[in-house]
């Protein structure tokens, strides 16, 4: 007797072969040497909300990081896939959960896809006002204990609007 499962395992084939995936593993490290792990994937076929097969939720406890997806404000997420194409203008609010209160860094672990080119990556500190290249080096930062949830967020451009310089050459502008 021959018993199918092809409805059960997947193959794999030209639809598997061709998925796009473009990574960023963030670590957040104490200054004691504990480290906790996020990733955030402009991945074929995700959205920027809660999707079954491409985000993880995270339900670690101690120091962490995690993301937040469109849809769910307060759900933590430690495995997070995004929409293609990929969107310079994308911004992705993170979470820290900090159980100790001193110095701490957040650091690009690996990357893939897009992100090893030329693509810049910035967290923006918005307690202090500061958008720090990743790429560069680990963005360092004193904390006290707590959840905070609103205080960084992941971005690809350093301008508001993102927009490039506007050339106003033998042009009239009216304001």
């Amino acid at each position: 007797v021959s018993y199918n499962n092809s409805q059960f395992y997947r193959t794999i084939g030209s639809e598997m072969t061709s998925i796009e995936k473009n990574r960023i593993w963030l670590d957040i490290v104490s200054s004691q040497g504990k480290v906790n792990r996020t990733v955030v994937g402009y991945v074929t076929n995700a959205t920027n909300n809660k999707d079954r097969i491409y985000d993880a939720v995270t339900n670690a406890t101690g120091l962490k990081i995690y993301s937040f997806s469109d849809d769910h404000a307060q759900q933590e997420f430690c495995i997070q896939g995004r929409s293609l194409p990929f969107d310079d203008s994308d911004k992705v609010r993170l979470g820290v959960n900090v159980t100790i209160s001193g110095n701490y860094s957040i650091a690009i672990s690996a990357i893939d896809g897009l992100f090893e080119g030329n693509q810049n990556i910035y967290l923006e500190d918005k307690l202090v006002g500061i958008i720090h290249d990743l790429k560069q080096n680990p963005y360092h930062f004193t904390s006290s204990s707590g959840v905070f949830n609103d205080r960084f967020i992941l971005r690809y451009t350093t301008s508001a609007l993102g927009n490039g310089d506007f050339d106003y050459d033998n042009q009239v502008v009216v304001y």
